[in-house]
């Protein structure tokens, strides 16, 4: 563990040398983890001065021999080098600004087998691969050694290198990238320069300076210096603490602070809110209600763009993408000179801040000049463009009211009032921006993900304004949470019964939250006198830092950032590079592949790569790196980079490349409005597009919802469901796709024309291509609109029909169809932004464009050839309540065949994406970990497979990264060419020879079936709907009191008391009146009355319909009885349960005496050996690929698992001596050790689980499970599977139980479909009914037994 003293002199040397505008190198949490913290004698700092005498005329010391200094200092071996002349000639970067070739003065040798480099291909990064890191002393140049460059500016442009005028730091970085070494040391005899450039992500730098090193305060730094530099630290200590690890994970450190940031930020965000309100109240403007009412979210995006514009500008700012260095700009615009200002002035006024104002001006004044461009002398900025500073978006933020913004007119201009936000406002928001941890941010440092990852934590709010007081409060316990503002009187008005459901569901608590929330307001009244001290009883849950909560509380009025329901559901998971390198590249991997050994730049800018919930576009920056990488290899092999590079802007290749791929090859979509401009603006970033517009991708990132669609057919057809019809469309088809396919052609070969006029042509055509398609997309969302327009089918065809009689009198010119086209068009649009894929991309899917995978040949329809992507999870329920609903729901099940059940948003994403690949192409996406499950697994993964995709990689379950409370699957499928046979299939990294649809090492079987055998033997227990049927201990003594309750007074046992008790017994009872009429149980007026009062009002609050319409007419019965069940047991003395939400798979035998809740599955079998098939692991690898999971617990459904399981037997009630021993044996002994512990079945199977256990009687317990295990096998016939051991935590143990689990259930699907076909002869086949939960039966089998089997005047004491 690290001490203060270590902590203490990493902060004191890296407080000296690394700067915020160095870029972050290495991080001290990692330095002080890897136990780096040595300190040198004096006699070492001698040997420095001895090296590094001082220059003449007091010039500062500097190194005479640069070997001699690794050697004596460092104490590195000169043969760990290759000095300039062993380096190959490749590893060289020729520069045609200069012209100049800049090569390094040595090479420092792996002493490891080195990597193929990524990008492999490139002659450069083939040849690097032999060095770990490269040296680059400035004065040593080919022509021998010039003294004139010792203490050369490593930052500034300079030709003594050379005649390329660019920085020395800036050269050796572009080498560093261009060999992909990640590491390098820049020397000018003066200084070393440790250099940290990994490929694809920014640079950092540690300058250590001679001088400082050699002064007697300087200590520190020669001390760090040799820890970091020494050769111990290259290749003397372990690999995961050696110099290249620390630097790499310091920079995954850098990652993990991101979410900080993002809350950081989000502060911001807040106190911009506050400073408008203030504003509004203090100018009386009234321009936030008008912002309100324009639209509901106007205000918040207005400001979120603002938050967005702010962040951008730093980023360019600290890139040099804006004119940093002029004078004009540095003291008139810069808004890192805007912050300096404001910080002095706080420094010396900071009572007065919020009445000094100009800040916001200058912010306003900048984000035009950055949106109109300006030009004065030799200052230029280009005109960017974009509707991320389109000054019209959101006019509140300037002060002016209208749909035109005063811009041309000088009178105009002048006559608008900024809003008087406020300097202090403005302050504290820039310095959420800057100031991070107590140190300067620079942007510059962070990746164009990582900026992403701010811009998408801030999405997803609302502006409300308070109602009444209100606490922040955040929903659960993860880091990033979003908080809510909640009101505390909202909740006391609220029955305080129903007060944790109420905050679960409509505020967005988890459980836990809920449950401290309405503790805390137990007591108070929703009276005046009782909000404010319920007020103050909420505080100590606040959000926030302790001490702090008076920054989290709202008055009446105030408005606030409310997380919308998408935000509340998923808090904010943005995908870092961490995943979504690995996904491009194994995506990418099988596409490339099939462009044969050595494809041509040109066959790769063909390819098509889209992800359709782009977000802020981490996926699509990704695919860009990759793709480019390709392409730049590509043109080395064919000799083309010189030509390449003095042709294109800067001659920077990689960034010529970026931007080819970005504009040719990548597609994006997005249903949230503000995530395409910031995927166009990390875009932007990332491919360095300095000269072009923010505008330069509109034609390939779009806004629309990517599963609300209609493709080609669809629209011809004017349906969602085409049938063969003569299409009334099929000439403006044609002719629209005609001309708008040549248009978006010309957008593509513009992409190469970064001249202003080039993009002006561009941005031309692009509204010429969209002018052009705009009927035909009008047409499509009436066509959209007739669905979601009505809630029935028939309905629903109608309405489509009526449409249909529009747009034909539209189209042959009757105007009076013109008010009616756009009335219904705008009710769609603002509904669920429709989105065509043939209409937005028609260049992409027209019949003639030729596929690259296909060696070009028009075979078929080309589409797009990847898609990759972190999809929207959302599942069962609340798919309809965040998405507008019931009638999305049904749009995606009537568009996608085969579905049914809760089938999980990603899963219909998957289809889209396999659908648009056409006849071949890959995906590689995210998903929630139940894709493989159930209906998820139904509607989405099998229907692709039955349709020819292959999964080629695929992880089951995995957290994800930096959040253990969240579980993902990640999957890759190709079809057609790049499905190749013989590529290498990996589940959960393993290589395999099969992955089937529930993401198993086999072939894909059917759908395992319901067997009539089964039939009769599982039940869902009872399920009340209604708490007042249930009676603790001491009110049912009570009521026992008069034997004549006895009759309907029954134990109730739930799966919590089957878990937890060790006896596993019960501890409430139930009222029952069965069946009976309502006069029938008036013989009970006791009981009849505690019903009456309890259960009663709760039932009158239920639908009109189903369950909820019978309770409400039969409020005295059970809801949903299971008569059946009761039926079934009636005659046995006991039989099997298991809770139906459980950790662990757990059966026990339970009299049958009593009600079960339906929080219980229970089994008519009361044989050992139906306990001993049903608890083997047999049938718990079944269970759990079957039945849905609940993070790593189990969700019960006997309807997915039990009916179609076959037994060894065909008979499950059927003994079998071999078992019945084994059986017996094992329940035995663990009901011993429950007893003897006190322990319930959970608490007794963590034990089993835990392999650290030493407890004899656990291990014994686990031996039993094997033995039992093997005693099933052998009953179905296959010994021949070797049983692994109950709990083995390695990897090798955990890769047994996963084979077991493999072959187990493989044999299991073919017993399966054995049975199934031998009952379908007998004419046996069994048909489940569509809800597994049993409903209420209207009569019991035998009039006369009306509970249990027994007549009415028996009962259970």
């Amino acid at each position: 563990m690290a001490t203060k003293s270590e902590a203490f002199f990493h902060d004191k040397w890296l407080g000296h040398v690394q700067t915020a505008s160095d870029g972050l190198v290495v991080a001290k949490p990692v330095l002080l983890e890897a136990g780096c913290a040595q300190h040198q004698p004096p006699e070492v700092q001698e040997t420095l001065r001895e090296l590094c005498p001082p220059g003449p005329d007091d010039a500062p010391r500097r190194i005479t021999d640069l070997m001699q200094f690794f050697q004596r200092l460092l104490d590195f071996d000169l043969d760990l080098f290759d000095a300039q002349s062993a380096i190959p000639d490749a590893v060289a970067l020729y520069a045609p600004e200069g012209p100049q070739t800049i090569r390094p003065t040595f090479g420092l040798l792996r002493q490891d087998d080195p990597e193929p480099p990524e990008g492999a291909g490139s002659p450069a990064a083939n040849a690097a691969a032999r060095y770990v890191a490269l040296l680059w002393d400035v004065t040593e140049l080919e022509d021998g050694h010039h003294s004139a460059a010792i203490g050369l500016p490593l930052d500034k442009p300079e030709t003594t290198t050379g005649s390329w005028s660019y920085p020395a730091a800036a050269k050796f970085d572009r080498l560093l990238r261009h060999c992909r070494v990640p590491i390098g040391i820049l020397t000018n005899r003066e200084v070393i320069r440790l250099v940290y450039a990994p490929h694809g992500e920014s640079s950092g730098h540690i300058t250590f300076r001679i001088d400082d090193m050699a002064t007697v305060g300087g200590r520190p730094i020669l001390d760090a210096m040799i820890m970091l530099l020494c050769a111990n630290q290259w290749f003397g200590v372990s690999d995961e603490n050696a110099l290249p690890a620390l630097l790499r994970r310091s920079r995954e450190y850098q990652g993990t602070v991101t979410k900080d940031l993002a809350e950081q930020v989000f502060s911001g965000l807040e106190v911009l809110l506050k400073g408008f309100q203030t504003a509004a109240e203090r100018d009386k403007s009234g321009l936030l209600s008008e912002a309100l009412e324009r639209d509901r979210d106007h205000l918040y995006c207005g400001l979120l763009t603002v938050m967005l514009r702010l962040v951008f500008i730093l980023y360019a700012e600290d890139r040099g993408l804006l004119p940093v260095d002029h004078p004009l700009y540095a003291q008139r615009m810069s808004l890192l000179g805007l912050f300096e200002r404001l910080q002095r002035d706080h420094g010396n006024f900071p009572d007065s801040m919020n009445n000094r104002f100009g800040a916001w001006g200058h912010i306003i004044s900048l984000s035009r000049t950055i949106y109109l461009g300006a030009e004065h002398g030799d200052f230029r900025i280009p005109p960017r463009q974009g509707d991320l500073f389109d000054p019209h978006g959101y006019p509140f933020l300037e002060g002016w009211t209208g749909s035109n913004a005063p811009i041309i007119s000088q009178k105009a201009r002048a006559e608008v009032k900024v809003p008087t936000v406020d300097d202090g406002s403005v302050f504290v928001l820039l310095r959420s921006l800057l100031i991070f941890q107590g140190q300067r941010l620079s942007y510059r440092t962070l990746d164009v993900e990582q900026i992403g990852s701010v811009y998408e934590s801030l999405m997803g709010y609302h502006v409300c304004a308070c109602e009444s007081p209100a606490v922040a409060i955040k929903i659960n316990g993860k880091r990033g949470a979003a908080k809510f503002w909640l009101e505390p009187k909202a909740v006391l008005e609220r029955p305080a019964g129903q007060r944790v459901k109420w905050l679960q569901n409509e505020c967005g608590f988890d459980k836990p939250v809920a449950t401290k929330i309405k503790k805390a307001l137990d007591g108070f009244a929703s009276n005046a006198e009782d909000q404010g001290a319920a007020f103050e009883a909420l505080l100590p849950l606040a959000a926030g830092k302790k001490g702090l909560a008076h920054e989290q509380r709202a008055s009446t009025g105030q408005y606030v950032l409310q997380p919308g329901s998408e935000r509340r559901r998923s808090g904010t998971q943005y995908t870092p590079r961490s995943l979504t390198e690995p996904i491009v590249r194994k995506t990418l991997e099988p596409l490339i592949r099939c462009l044969g050994e050595v494809p041509t730049a040109e066959q790769l800018l063909q390819l098509k790569i889209c992800d359709p919930a782009m977000g802020s576009g981490a996926f699509l920056v990704e695919c860009c790196r990759q793709l480019a990488d390709a392409v730049v290899a590509a043109w080395a092999r064919a000799g083309e980079i010189e030509m390449i590079a003095t042709s294109c802007p800067g001659g920077d290749v990689v960034a010529h490349a970026r931007r080819l791929v970005a504009q040719r090859c990548l597609y994006g979509v997005d249903k949230n409005p503000m995530a395409v401009p910031l995927a166009k603006l990390s875009l932007w970033l990332f491919t360095l597009a300095r000269d072009l517009p923010f505008t330069f991708l509109d034609h390939n990132l779009r806004h629309g919802d990517a599963l609300v669609g209609l493709d080609l057919k669809q629209i011809r057809a004017f349906h969602w469901k085409p049938e063969k019809q003569l299409s009334f469309l099929e000439l403006e088809i044609r002719r629209t796709l005609d001309e708008v396919v040549t248009i978006r052609q010309e957008l593509h070969k513009l992409a190469a024309d970064s001249t202003p006029e080039g993009q002006k042509i561009k941005a031309q055509r692009l509204f010429d291509a969209n002018d052009a398609t705009e009927k035909l997309r009008r047409i499509a969302d009436l066509c959209i609109g007739a669905f979601f327009a009505k809630a029935k089918d028939n309905t629903r065809l109608a309405e489509r029909q009526s449409r249909e009689d529009i747009v034909r009198r539209w189209l042959e010119g009757d105007a009076t169809a013109d008010s009616s086209i756009e009335r219904l068009v705008d009710d769609i649009r603002n509904l669920h932004v429709p989105f065509h894929w043939w209409l937005e991309f028609p260049e992409v899917f027209y019949r003639d464009r030729k596929d690259p995978l296909l060696n070009c040949e028009a075979h078929s329809i080309a589409c797009i050839k990847g898609f990759v992507g972190n999809p929207p999870f959302l599942g069962g329920t609340p798919l309809s309540q965040y998405l507008g609903g019931p009638a999305y729901q049904q749009w995606l099940k009537t568009v996608f065949d085969g579905v049914q059940g809760q089938v999980d948003l990603s899963a219909y994403f998957f289809r889209r994406a396999f659908a648009l690949l056409g006849s071949d192409g890959a995906l590689g996406m995210l998903a929630t970990n139940t894709l493989c499950q159930g209906d998820t697994r139904s509607g989405g993964l099998q229907p692709i497979v039955q349709a020819g995709g292959k999964i080629y990689v695929a992880e089951r379950s995995f957290f994800w990264p930096g959040d253990a409370s969240t579980s993902v699957s990640l999957s890759h499928i190709a079809v057609g060419t790049a499905a190749q046979d013989g590529m290498q299939l990996l589940l959960d990294g393993k290589k395999v020879s099969a992955i089937n649809s529930r993401l198993r090492p086999k072939p894909e079987r059917p759908d395992p079936k319901p067997l009539s055998a089964n039939q009769h033997c599982s039940f869902m227990g009872t399920g009340l709907r209604g708490s007042g049927f249930i009676l603790e201990q001491s009110e049912y003594e009570c009521l026992a009191r008069d034997p004549h309750n006895l009759s309907r007074l029954f134990p109730f046992i739930g799966g919590d008391e089957i878990n937890t008790s060790a006896t596993q017994a019960h501890n409430r009872y139930v009222i029952n009146f069965g069946s009976m009429s309502f006069e029938e149980a008036k013989k009970w007026p006791r009981l009849l009355r505690i019903l009456e009062e309890r259960v009663k009002p709760e039932r009158e609050k239920a639908k009109d319909h189903g369950p909820g319409k019978h309770g409400k007419k039969y409020w005295w019965q059970h809801a949903l009885r299971s008569d059946a069940l009761y039926a079934a047991i009636a005659p046995l003395d006991r039989c099997l349960a298991t809770a139906r939400v459980t950790k662990h798979l757990m059966l026990s035998f339970q009299p049958t005496n009593r009600i079960f809740s339906d929080k219980v599955y229970v089994f008519p079998l009361r044989s050992f050996s139906a306990f001993a098939i049903m608890q083997s692991r047999i049938h718990e690898c079944w269970t759990r690929l079957l039945s849905s999971t609940l993070g790593t617990g189990l969700n019960y459904s006997a309807t997915d698992c039990f009916a179609p399981f076959p037994f060894p037997t065909r008979n499950p009630h059927e003994p079998i001596a071999q078992l019945e021993l084994v059986g017996q044996r094992l329940y035995e002994a663990r009901a011993e050790f429950m007893m003897e512990t006190g322990q319930g079945l959970t608490k007794t199977y963590n034990a089993l689980k835990d392999c650290d256990c030493t407890d004899s009687r656990v291990i014994n317990l686990q031996r039993l499970h094997e033995a039992m295990d093997r005693s099933v096998l052998e009953i179905y016939g296959w010994g021949d599977i070797e049983v692994p051991s109950f709990c083995d935590s390695d990897d090798h143990g955990e890769g047994l139980v996963g084979e077991f689990a493999d072959e187990v259930i493989d044999r299991l699907y073919v017993l399966n479909g054995e049975r199934a076909l031998e009952e379908k002869d007998q004419g046996l086949s069994m048909r489940l009914p569509k809800n597994s939960a049993p409903m209420r039966s209207k009569k019991t089998a035998n009039p006369t037994m009306r509970l249990f089997g027994v007549s009415d005047g028996e009962g259970v004491s």
